[in-house]
């Protein structure tokens, strides 16, 4: 199968995306930092970057896909999930979910 991962280099990401990959997938992730997760992937992962936030060349990769998997968002864990906190760890989910979801539709 083909499967495009967003946040696959979380704390989550990062075991699945080697899972796929083990079982024969082909496996892209989408990151924001291109350059460093090509360094710390397997090999046989296609890295394409994208912010996130924005409609863009990255929507490429999903066509043909198999499947989306979107672990996008701020870490939970990285601080007191005070009210602005609450707020982004929802808005980056809900934001790149929606972009994900427009980008599939076209």
């Amino acid at each position: 199968m083909r499967i495009v991962v967003s946040g696959g280099t979380g704390f989550i990401g990062r075991p699945l995306c080697a899972s796929l990959c083990q079982q024969g997938h082909q496996v892209t992730l989408l990151t924001r930092r291109k350059e460093e997760t090509q360094r710390s992937c397997d090999s046989t992962v296609a890295i394409v970057e994208w912010n996130g936030r924005e409609a863009g060349a990255w929507e490429h990769c999903l066509d043909g896909a198999d499947a989306v998997i979107n672990l996008a968002g701020a870490p939970i864990a990285d601080g007191r999930w005070t009210d602005a906190r609450k707020r982004l760890l929802t808005e980056t989910r809900v934001l790149s979910t929606r972009l994900l979801v427009e980008a599939m539709s076209r």
